[in-house]
């Protein structure tokens, strides 16, 4: 195999065009790269939020995906939010998944912390989430800004935990 010629009049034009022809390899794989990102980010945020009832709007799912990636980032805690229409089934989790599941038609809500994460914060926190903060929400129709008070409700327990 032979490698391609680069020709110039003088010693710094080829120079010049081997610099050119390297920019143009180098700049086509960090767009190859960036493409790639952006296709792995976008399958994984696909795993995030799963709405069955197509009831969030896509504000909401952008929050949430923001959340659940602060929440892998800053500690390692995979988050999985599920929204159904016929009833709550949980997946056998593994030890580093938040599970926030909601069936809206029923009024059923479930919050699964992780185990260490279940003896960080204050005990009851989950039985707290799924009923007295949810129900206002549910009487007036709008489970969407119920859900946003539960990760919002999380997030500053999860604050709480860095604290003195």
């Amino acid at each position: 195999m032979q490698l391609p010629r680069i020709s110039g009049s003088s010693p710094a034009e080829k120079i010049l065009r081997f610099v050119g022809v390297l920019g143009v390899f180098v700049l086509v794989g960090y767009l190859f790269w960036v493409n790639h990102q952006r296709s792995l980010e976008s399958v994984t945020d696909q795993g995030i939020v799963w709405d069955q009832t197509k009831s969030l709007s896509p504000e909401q799912r952008d929050t949430l995906i923001r959340f659940a990636r602060v929440m892998q980032n800053t500690h390692g805690i995979t988050v999985r939010i599920r929204i159904t229409r016929e009833g709550i089934l949980l997946p056998t989790m593994d030890s580093k998944t938040l599970m926030i599941a909601l069936c809206p038609p029923r009024r059923e809500a479930r919050v699964v912390f992780p185990p260490l994460l279940r003896h960080a914060l204050r005990p009851g926190l989950e039985a707290e989430l799924e009923g007295p903060v949810l129900l206002p929400y549910w009487e007036n129709g709008r489970w969407q800004e119920g859900l946003g008070q539960i990760v919002l409700t999380i997030t500053e327990h999860m604050e709480r935990l860095g604290r003195p």
